[in-house]
């Protein structure tokens, strides 16, 4: 079974308010991990920005294939 996933460094270089950092009481390590809730809203904005560039894409062709006559 292979995962797949982010780590946490490269996300917190683009968004560092998606990581928290955590440190263990007991042995004193720190470790970084994902903050879904603070990731999930902007993955959404990147979706829907990624929805309108394709739709304005879509309507591009659809004029250039009008003036060709295609």
């Amino acid at each position: 079974l292979r995962e797949i996933g982010f780590i946490a460094q490269d996300v917190e270089k683009i968004v560092p308010t998606a990581v928290r950092e955590f440190t263990s009481l007991d042995d004193g390590i720190s470790i970084k991990m994902l903050s879904k809730e603070n990731l999930m809203p902007i993955a959404w904005e990147a979706i829907k920005e990624l929805k309108r560039q394709l739709d304005d894409a879509k309507a591009e062709i659809t004029d250039l294939k009008d003036k060709v006559g295609v």
